[in-house]
């Protein structure tokens, strides 16, 4: 498996929309703290309509012995750099045998886990760069009783950014 190329670039060359848009509804005093206050509003996935935003589940079912076996060794490489190949490769077979990746009881009580914790800790910011979508004044704006906002763009993430370093 080869690994993703990561390219780096600096903030002034990235592209998005000018404007990108919020809808809400008129009569939500939590809607409206982003007229009064400012106050942008970042939803936990557990609150999505769709109930697999945010959640693509790791397919253990999946990966082969051999597929496996690397994945330990390089978790166990990486925590613990100073230990000679030949006790990894021992530890690696060990951890083959005790099957964990294929107990799939097991496997569904850690996403599940995994699944709260990322909602604890996960909001996540819902825009648009469409400002005249019917279909999002029906379902987001109480069907064209609400209101839509837009930002501009630069300034948003540009402040997100600087907030999020």
């Amino acid at each position: 498996m080869t690994e993703p190329k990561i390219t780096t670039t600096t903030f002034s060359k990235l592209k998005f929309p000018a404007t990108v848009y919020k809808y809400r509804t008129a009569n939500n005093l939590k809607h409206l703290e982003v007229l009064s206050n400012r106050v942008l509003y970042f939803a936990p996935p557990k609150t999505f309509e769709d109930e697999f935003d945010c959640r693509i589940p790791e397919r253990y079912d999946l990966l082969s012995d051999d597929d496996i076996f690397d994945q330990y060794y390089k978790l166990l490489k990486k925590d613990n750099p100073s230990c000679d190949s030949n006790f990894l490769r021992s530890e690696v077979i060990r951890w083959c045998n005790s099957g964990l990746l294929k107990d799939k009881r097991r496997l569904n009580h850690i996403e599940q886990k995994d699944w709260e914790e990322l909602n604890e800790r996960l909001g996540i910011l819902c825009l648009t760069a469409i400002k005249d979508s019917l279909g999002m004044w029906t379902k987001y704006s109480n069907n064209f009783n609400g209101f839509c906002v837009g930002f501009n763009s630069r300034i948003l993430f540009k402040e997100w950014v600087a907030v999020v370093k």
